[in-house]
């Protein structure tokens, strides 16, 4: 017995040992398993590069090749439309020439669950956030939006919008140069739905910008889950759409002292109940920094809400990039992509640029000196960035401390950027510790320290748009983190640092939370319809004057003009300030389509007003139903300027427009009423009127004639007192049953109106023209009236015996 017990122990240890070994030879086909699934690992780390040399050097993947189609598609589009066709045609054939081969492959989706369930996700993102203008979004820049979608839709193109006089010497004689309001702004987002909107009219905008959004947004999603399989893939993409940094962490007061909330996001009041009312959303929790040079890490959240033409560009250019920068398919082209991204965003385009460099240090300049990228890409950056810069006046910029003092930023800085990412950026490599050696990594660190380093803009959108990229690459880094595989075993310390690193995730989900409610508190959630927002819903009108130039150029070199697909200059001289028309509180006169308001003797109040014109074209019968009659309001901001007591307004009128009648004037402060009204009537529109009606029916001071339609008085020489006189007209009925029933039974209908609401100057004489009832007319009688003298003439005239 004793010598069979060395032999059972030896057994037992035997099965212990092979017990063991196997389970750490499945766990270790298990972790390879999932690398292999998740594909997180390039050659070096979990970025999410392609890695292998059949994976590099093979078709590039679909998901990649559909998000390249989707980001130059605008560009090809912009390029026939825009210019010349010499131009315009060549660059975009030798765009389709350069990327053709690289996006060869196989074209077939396999419709697994996961992938619905993502378009799925991308779908309510959209929704929820009004980004696609499914729902009404009530903030300024979807004002923007919604105008820069209409322009386009509604222009030709180039879009021109009204003309701007360059200067005040339009008052005086001779010639005066116009400029061009051409439409120049980064119109990648826009150019796709404002094309189908061309096609199928204005109404299309209300599924095309929602369709195209979710279109860029899906992609983005499937780009950031590539690899995760089932539940990981929908944990990852909420870790995108949900990431922001903790700046609800800095609402903490020193003294009394709000370091950082110069505008308030949130508001305690202690009401006459028991508890306090909490009003959520005033303004952005993310902004920082005192003036407008804030320093800010907007939640992706709020990027897409409130400037998706941004967002989806630093989504996709920023994942493309990582994932295919090792792809030899994609190295020989890359140059062509990148430039693409200033159609985009140029911020975005500088953002990636880290990631740019990062490409020609990992590969050598060699890899990237083809054909395609010096034939193809230099060329158009150089379009790209002739179009952007057309007329683009000086912007703030400059070193942040320079406009917000260098004690603020050696005080406060620090505590943003350890809310922002450097709390996070320190968990992950405590919980990934090659992550150190990660360049991609390193590089999107080095990017979110440095950037806000420099001011660039009004609102410093250089930091606000230009670190969308290392924002969502951060985001990027922590769902391949906290969802692959990890450089610490599955200990109490890695339990311990993971918990911690949701945490501070969780602490950021606030900032998504208070954004979606601001935004919610803006919008009562009804569809907005873009037929329905007027033929006056534009750039010029709906967009702040303090920010015009960076949607319109005021000025465009001679050179650009000639490239356009017009083929004309954008500027443009006239003679003098053209005929007067009107005389009122303001003089109009009228220089081809160019409407010029003039008036002496002006305040500073004046610069609040707003003025309506109401156009009727010469051949108004013989035109298309949408040009028979012209109609807008503008304001007084972007169209006219002070100088002394001089204020001037321009205003252009359509270039088809040959002018028959024109009714403008001017509204009051509260823009519920007239503030002055006045007509012109051109001598064509006069004689066309008089002609087709024949010999006058009544012969006074006024001629009067007579038509089906309406009533014209005519007078060769009018003088003032003609201008400020009242007109009646009475009009018998064939039957008083046509009547109203307060007419009925004094037989006939009356109506007194003054020279100014219907009558105009011609010349040295003048015209005034009264619409008739619709119902059939027996015989008219009417005169002329004066505050001081009363009647002037009546007269009589029977249509019917």
């Amino acid at each position: 017995m004793g010598s069979e017990r060395p032999r059972i122990a030896a057994l037992l240890r035997g099965a212990v040992d092979k017990v063991w070994h196997g389970l750490a030879a499945n766990r270790r086909n298990s972790l390879a398993s999932a690398d292999r699934s998740l594909k997180v690992s390039g050659e070096r780390g979990g970025d999410g590069a392609v890695s292998g040399e059949a994976e590099r050097s093979g078709a590039i993947p679909l998901v990649h090749r559909l998000a390249i189609i989707y980001l130059m598609l605008p560009l090809v589009i912009w390029l026939i439309g825009w210019h010349q066709w010499w131009l315009g045609i060549p660059v975009a054939v030798a765009i389709a020439v350069a990327l053709g081969p690289s996006l060869a492959g196989p074209w077939r989706v396999s419709p697994r669950p996961i992938l619905l369930i993502l378009l799925a996700f991308a779908a309510c993102w959209v929704m929820a956030t009004a980004a696609g203008g499914v729902f009404d979004a009530h903030n300024s820049d979807w004002d923007k939006h919604r105008a820069i979608l209409l322009d386009l839709a509604r222009g030709s193109w180039p879009v021109r919008l009204p003309l701007w006089v360059s200067d005040l010497a339009i008052y005086f004689p001779g010639e005066v140069e116009l400029t061009g309001y051409l439409l120049r702004y980064y119109l990648g987002y826009y150019i796709v739905p404002a094309l189908l909107a061309k096609w199928f009219g204005v109404a299309a905008l209300n599924w095309a910008v929602a369709l195209w959004t979710w279109s860029g947004v899906a992609l983005i999603l499937l780009l950031f889950t590539r690899g995760f399989s089932r539940w990981k893939a929908i944990a990852a993409a909420s870790i995108l759409i949900l990431f922001s940094g903790m700046d609800v962490a800095r609402t903490i007061r020193a003294d009394g002292l709000d370091w950082f909330k110069v505008w308030e996001w949130a508001h305690v009041s202690i009401g006459p109940g028991i508890w306090p009312t909490i009003v959520l959303g005033l303004n952005h929790p993310e902004w920082d920094a005192p003036l407008n040079y804030r320093i800010h890490y907007f939640s992706i959240m709020h990027n897409l809400a409130w400037v998706p033409q941004h967002f989806i560009a630093a989504g996709l250019y920023a994942l493309l990039l990582v994932q295919l920068r090792r792809h030899e398919r994609f190295l020989p082209v890359s140059a062509v992509l990148v430039a693409g991204s200033l159609f985009w965003s140029p911020f975005t385009a500088l953002g990636v640029m880290p990631l740019v460099v990062l490409l020609l240090a990992e590969n050598g300049v060699m890899r990237y000196v083809t054909w395609q990228n010096v034939l193809v890409a230099l060329p158009l950056t150089g379009l790209l960035i002739g179009y952007l810069t057309s007329g683009f006046s000086e912007v703030p910029h400059g070193w942040v401390w320079e406009f917000i003092g260098e004690s603020y930023v050696l005080r406060v800085l620090p505590i943003i950027y350890l809310t922002e990412f450097l709390l996070l950026v320190l968990l992950l490599l405590m919980l990934r510790p090659r992550l150190a050696g990660e360049r991609v990594f390193i590089v999107t660190v080095g990017t979110l320290l440095l950037l806000p380093l420099y001011v660039y803009g009004e609102l410093n959108d250089l930091v606000m748009r230009g670190l969308m990229p290392a924002v969502i690459l951060l985001s990027y880094y922590c769902a391949r983190t906290v969802l692959g595989e990890h450089g610490v075993s599955w200990t109490l310390t890695r339990a311990a640092l993971t918990a911690t690193t949701l945490a501070v995730l969780c602490v950021g989900l606030l900032t998504v939370m208070f954004e979606f409610v601001r935004a919610s508190n803006d919008r009562d959630f009804r569809v907005v319809r873009y037929e329905e927002l007027g033929r006056d819903y534009s750039v010029l009108r709906d967009v702040s004057p303090a920010y015009q130039n960076q949607y319109i150029a005021h000025e465009t070199p001679g050179w650009y003009g000639a490239l356009l697909g017009a083929g004309e200059r954008m500027n443009r001289r006239i003679s003098g300030k053209g005929n007067l028309i009107i005389r009122s509180d303001y003089e109009v006169y009228l220089n081809e389509h160019l409407l010029v308001y003039v008036r002496d003797g002006c305040d500073e109040s004046e610069m609040e007003t707003q003025f309506f014109v109401e156009a009727l074209p010469l051949d108004s019968d013989t035109l298309p139903d949408d040009r028979k009659h012209h109609s807008f309001k503008f304001e007084f901001r972007g169209h006219g300027w002070r100088r002394g007591e001089t204020c001037v307004a321009v205003r252009e009128l359509p270039s088809w427009f040959k002018a028959g009648h024109i009714k403008t004037g001017q509204l009051n402060a509260e823009r519920t009423a007239h503030k002055w009204l006045a007509h012109y009537f051109s001598e064509e529109y006069r004689d066309r009127l008089l002609g087709a009606a024949g010999e006058p029916v009544i012969r006074s001071t006024f001629s009067v004639y007579l038509d089906e339609k309406r009533v014209i008085y005519s007078k060769a020489s009018c003088r003032e007192s003609d201008v400020e006189s009242t007109f009646q007209l009475e009009v018998t009925p064939v039957d008083v049953e046509y009547l109203p029933e307060k007419f009925r039974q004094a037989g006939k209908e009356t109506v007194a109106f003054a020279f100014t609401d219907f009558g105009g100057m011609l010349g040295e004489g003048c015209l005034l023209i009264q619409e008739l009832p619709a119902y059939p007319v027996k015989a008219i009688k009417t005169g002329q009236y004066t505050p001081a003298g009363g009647i002037v003439w009546q007269g009589h005239y029977t249509i019917l015996e």
